[in-house]
């Protein structure tokens, strides 16, 4: 072999490239969504990432998969090249080597021919054809590697265009995210206002929209919750029933404006005078409830006696009537206003004790609601006149308890659980024995064909809410006096 002809090494098949393939360098893993399920900004809590976050951050996974898998065919595409230079050095040998063998041939051939040896034909044909064979063999590689390259070529396009792809993916999801966060920061901030604006509707809902004092339901939640503050603490509480003086009067002579304006101005002297946590609770048309914690009975009287002296200042000839009941250890809620309304009604009526009131025989009265501070007030306020009350928080339990007790007067809510107060009314006519049992439906529904069907269905007497406790006993006299 020449000195000049220099076979170039071959690789070995499992030799790796010396560079690394060019999408390896670039390689970028995803971005993992956050992993907690809520996060903190600013002491605030902050919900989760919306659906549309866990969607990008799976484009961002698909995106880098195709990355990877890009790589994957550059770093095949490179161990094929290898493959490839190493059959070309294998096929230039061969053609070195073939040449070799036809400069022997011709040198053998001429070698004879001067010493006159026979020409060897068929020797050199068969060296020829060998030859030949080993070219054709090498062109065939040469043509196998151009196909080769020519495939990785295609490849290393097609790896190109998916690395360009995913980076238009990744740019256009992280654009995607920055919307989405921005829409769900809005989301949350008006989710925010609109709590906090159900919270004021549900505040103001739960006031009296004349006085701004509590309403009954709202206002009964306060009362028990000073009971159980005063029952944790000193003990010492007292319920005091408040009734506006002349507030009939004042809507008969000056209008209900008039009669309106006065009972906030009661409201406004009663919280000049008590503590600003105070529950202040309408019951009625005229009538209140105030819960006064860690004070006895002469304190209270102090303090009603300046709100009588700041009524009167404010609205000359205004005055307030209080009945106070304090707090024995196993009292409920019930049983103090029983006690502060029967104060009440000693107060407004001097000379009639409880004793007096109770030698003068009263009526039984069941009384159906399923609201347990509708069932208190209307208790409370016929207890008042000395009846026996009986009570019931679903229709058909008011049933059962009305023919067990045969009483001589009802007052049903319409609403109730099981059956409605119609579908009692009915059937207490279709009883033999209950049928004379008059019957007073107290209810919010006030549209004419309700108060028509409570008449149809045989009530004898129909009153709506919110009404004032005055009234029902007036009614009940009326009725039990027939």
């Amino acid at each position: 072999m020449d000195d000049h002809h220099q076979a170039v090494p071959a690789r070995r098949d499992h030799e790796p490239p010396t560079d690394p393939p060019a999408a390896d360098a670039h390689r970028t893993d995803p971005a993992e969504p956050e992993s907690p399920d809520h996060h903190r900004a600013g002491g605030e809590e902050i919900l989760p990432f919306s659906r549309r976050d866990r969607a990008a951050a799976g484009r961002d996974r698909g995106a880098a998969d195709r990355d990877r898998k890009a790589s994957g065919r550059d770093r095949s595409q490179a161990a094929a090249d290898v493959l490839r230079l190493n059959r070309d050095q294998a096929a230039a040998e061969r053609d070195y080597a073939a040449a070799e063998r036809d400069l022997v041939a011709s040198t053998r051939e001429r070698s004879r021919a001067e010493v006159g040896h026979p020409p060897l034909d068929r020797i050199q044909a068969g060296h020829r054809e060998q030859a030949a064979s080993d070219r054709d063999l090498t062109a065939s590689d040469r043509d196998q590697s151009r196909i080769e390259a020519d495939q990785r070529t295609a490849d290393r396009g097609l790896a190109a265009a998916d690395r360009e792809r995913a980076a238009a993916d990744r740019a256009k999801h992280a654009a995607d995210r920055d919307v989405d966060r921005a829409e769900a920061a809005e989301d949350r901030a008006a989710a925010t206002r609109d709590r906090e604006r159900a919270r004021a509707e549900l505040r103001h809902a739960q006031l009296d929209g004349v006085t701004g004092a509590f309403g009954r339901t709202l206002g009964m939640v306060m009362l028990e919750r000073e009971i159980s503050r005063a029952r944790r603490s000193s003990g010492h509480l007292v319920l005091a029933y408040v009734e506006l003086d002349g507030l009939k009067r004042v809507n008969d002579r000056r209008g209900h404006e008039a009669g309106d304006a006065l009972l906030r101005l009661a409201v406004a002297a009663i919280r000049a005078h008590l503590r600003s946590y105070d529950p202040i609770v309408r019951v009625g048309g005229d009538q209140f409830l105030c819960a006064l914690g860690n004070c006895t009975p002469d304190g209270a009287e102090t303090r009603f006696e300046q709100i009588r002296a700041t009524l009167r200042a404010t609205q000359p000839g205004a005055s307030v009537a209080v009945g106070l009941a304090p707090m024995q250890p196993e009292d409920t809620l019930a049983e103090l206003m029983r006690r502060a309304d029967l104060a009440l009604y000693e107060a407004k009526h001097p000379g009639i004790g409880a004793e007096t009131r109770d030698e003068t025989p009263g009526a039984t009265i069941v009384i159906a609601d399923d609201a347990q501070d509708m069932l208190l007030l209307v208790r409370s306020a016929l207890e008042r006149d000395g009846h026996r009350v009986l009570s019931a928080t679903d229709g058909q339990a008011a049933l059962e308890l009305i023919r067990r007790e045969l009483p001589d007067l009802c007052v049903l809510d319409v609403m109730m659980p099981k059956l409605t107060g119609f579908e009692v009314t009915q059937a207490l006519r279709a009883h033999e024995a209950s049928r004379a049992t008059r019957v007073i439906l107290l209810t919010g529904r006030s549209h004419a064909t309700d108060i028509a069907h409570g008449f149809d269905c045989g009530t004898d007497d129909y009153l709506l809410k919110p009404f004032d406790p005055k009234e029902l006993r007036l009614r009940v006299r009326a009725l039990l006096s027939r």
